[in-house]
């Protein structure tokens, strides 16, 4: 009895973190790369500062918006 109930904890603690996986996954494939910079920004901190560096410039630029046209400045938008 001992030895399934140690193995069916041990299939039901590998179901749990492959499921977590799966879930973190989409949950990063939904909100894009910069989403995942709160889960994996702190490793690269530690161990990568070279890649937490380019993470944040990504990330400023996709947050940067096209300057606004000068009043008086003709329009390309036809």
């Amino acid at each position: 009895m001992g030895d399934a109930l140690a193995v069916l904890l041990t299939a039901a603690t590998v179901v749990v973190v492959l499921g977590g996986l799966v879930g973190l996954a989409l949950r990063v494939r939904r909100r894009g790369a910069a989403g995942g910079y709160s889960i994996m920004g702190v490793f690269d901190e530690m161990w990568h500062p070279a890649a937490l560096d380019a993470r944040i410039e990504i990330q400023v630029r996709d947050e940067r918006q096209a300057p606004a046209p000068l009043p008086g400045a003709p329009s390309n938008t036809q």
